[in-house]
């Protein structure tokens, strides 16, 4: 590699490492096709993830994020100019550790590891050619770019307990400024009025969904709290109190919303003040939409108003700006060249791998029978078929098989088989997709199903209700349990989602097996009455009599396919 004392390639030198690492952050990640993502073919990490949250409204702001950061470091020009290139061999390790996550990604055909990836090999090449007086001047760029990455496991993993808080603090609020209100689950009920004549819930019932529980402001007014504390405050306890304040101030603004959508219900009505319900969906009022605005008004408000508070409690003075450092000499100059060198043959090393024995393992067998027994014990069913609404949310080569089963007791069964297809991201999970069918979830629990042959089946088992209006206009309650496991490749099973998709991905790069899972899913409505007038021991009578039953049919479901 020609060198001369101060250029590398024609590069000026201190130049010439950062056009490296740009080179090779873009290889990795916006040009080489790394992952399937909900595509036909692999896409490449930064493409993926734009045309993923391009359609997605609550992740649509990680696009922004790579061109905060390049601003960010824009902002730090004069202070990076001012500092020597002291880099650092170790920070070769840290590029290798991070190219094995990238490895592992691309073989087992996930996103994660490469997210992972991203900011290793970025903080390698920090360290590598500018060293720690480098990373530590970059240090908030490089952890601001986390907000690039949508963190779908962590949203799903914290959406019902911050739906649960919402509900309770909302229920709360609401009966302080004088609206009587009862909660159960998500769900918030008018409470009864025996003067007005009304049952619970006949006034209005609020259930605390996704939306309303902040699941849609909260990453992205964390994100906004993060870089205005950097850029307004200078302490850094001010900049970490005001950041640790983005949460319950998200929290604060959607308790006015629901607040907000109490009242209005009472005074303007449900339909005015939340909107209608049709089939299932929930069609959304302008009152609604612009009740939902209160989420960044009271947020926004409240950090404006804390930073502005702390800015001025601190005071102080900008430090001058550094002056810029001298030409590199001629011998750290050449080893800047061997450097490049190196980070070259690891890279191209990684991609080679990721060519060759690399890829996605083949589909594996399915771990279910071909149909459904009509007949489980002494229980008799009969065939059904998937709703078309259920068929269209879900992948061409997503096979349902469906059956009906009338129990001793009286209470009908319906049993569920969702096979996966070739995309592993084919399977959600139920206790997702039930809010949107208009159930209200009320809690989850793992259970053990015993099968005939004295083996037994974990499952998870999910209580919920939904309230609806009957044909004389009462307000009716249905309560109903879910009880589902996964069944994969091999006899694999698991009860919960996280579980599957874990094993998903190491047993691919272990056993360099690709299952095709199966969502085994028993579904049971089992009391239908009055809201409040339900049978308080009719749900212990119902989980019992489903655990055995679904216990005795897994074992006949869990059969391989020849």
């Amino acid at each position: 590699m020609k060198t001369s004392s101060d250029r590398i390639l024609g590069l000026p030198a201190r130049l010439f490492p950062w056009v490296i690492t740009l080179a090779v952050l873009a290889v990795l990640f916006l040009l080489w096709p790394y992952s399937h993502w909900s595509f036909s073919s692999r896409a490449s990490v930064l493409s993926g993830l734009a045309r993923t949250v391009w359609d997605d409204p609550e992740w649509f702001f990680c696009i922004f994020v790579p061109f905060l950061v390049g601003w960010l470091i824009w902002k730090k020009r004069a202070e990076l100019a001012a500092l020597p290139l002291e880099g650092r061999w170790h920070g070769l390790a840290i590029v290798g550790a991070g190219l094995v996550c990238y490895w592992i990604g691309y073989k087992v055909d996930t996103s994660y590891p490469g997210y992972a990836a991203a900011q290793l090999i970025a903080a390698g090449l920090i360290i590598h050619f500018g060293g720690w007086r480098w990373m530590r001047a970059l240090a908030f760029p490089w952890l601001f770019l986390f907000f690039t990455w949508p963190m779908y496991p962590l949203e799903d993993r914290i959406s019902f307990p911050l739906r649960m808080m919402m509900a309770k603090g909302s229920a709360v609020a609401i009966n302080l400024i004088g609206i009587d209100v009862v909660r159960e689950g998500t769900a918030i009920y008018s409470a009864a009025d025996a003067a007005a004549g009304l049952k619970q819930g006949e006034r209005f019932m609020l259930d605390v969904d996704a939306p309303c529980a902040g699941m849609r402001s909260l990453f992205s007014l964390v994100m906004i709290t993060v870089i205005y504390a950097y850029i307004s405050l200078r302490g850094f306890k001010q900049r970490v109190f005001l950041v640790l304040c983005a949460v319950p101030l998200a929290m604060l603004g959607n308790l006015a919303r629901m607040i907000l959508l109490a009242v209005g219900s009472v005074f303007l009505g449900v339909e005015t003040a939340v909107g209608r319900n049709i089939d299932g969906h929930q069609e959304m009022s302008l009152y609604h939409e612009m009740a939902g605005y209160a989420v960044f008004g009271v947020a926004l408000g409240g950090m404006f108003a804390l930073g502005s508070l702390l800015e001025r409690r601190a005071g102080g003075k900008r430090k001058a700006a550094p002056a810029p450092a001298a030409d590199l000499p001629a011998a750290e100059t050449q080893g800047l060249g061997l450097r490049a060198l190196a980070v070259a043959g690891l890279v191209g090393l990684t991609l080679l791998l990721c060519g060759f024995i690399g890829g996605q393992p083949p589909l594996g067998a399915p771990g279910v029978a071909r149909a459904l027994p009509l007949r489980i014990g002494t229980v008799q069913g009969w065939e059904g078929e998937a709703d078309q609404r259920e068929t269209n949310m879900l992948a061409e080569d997503v096979r349902i098989l469906r059956n009906h089963y009338l129990l001793a007791s009286g209470t009908n069964v319906t049993i569920s088989v969702v096979l996966s297809g070739a995309e592993r991201r084919s399977l959600h999970r139920p206790e997702v997709c039930l809010p949107a069918q208009g159930w209200n979830v009320l809690d989850e629990m793992v259970v053990e199903a015993p099968g005939p042959d004295g083996t037994v089946q974990e499952m998870k088992m999910v209580r919920m209700l939904r309230d609806y209006a009957g044909p004389d206009g009462t307000h009716r309650r249905l309560r109903a349990l879910n009880l589902f496991f996964y069944v994969g490749s091999e006899g694999v099973t698991t009860p919960d989602y996280y579980d599957h998709v874990t094993k998903s991905y190491l047993h691919a790069l272990t056993r360099n097996v690709n299952h095709r899972w199966a969502l085994v899913s028993f579904f049971m409505p089992f009391s239908e009455a009055p809201v409040g007038q339900g049978d308080p021991m009719a749900e212990l009578t119902a989980m019992e009599e489903l655990r055995e039953f679904a216990g005795q049919a897994a074992a006949a479901i869990k059969q391989r396919e020849d």
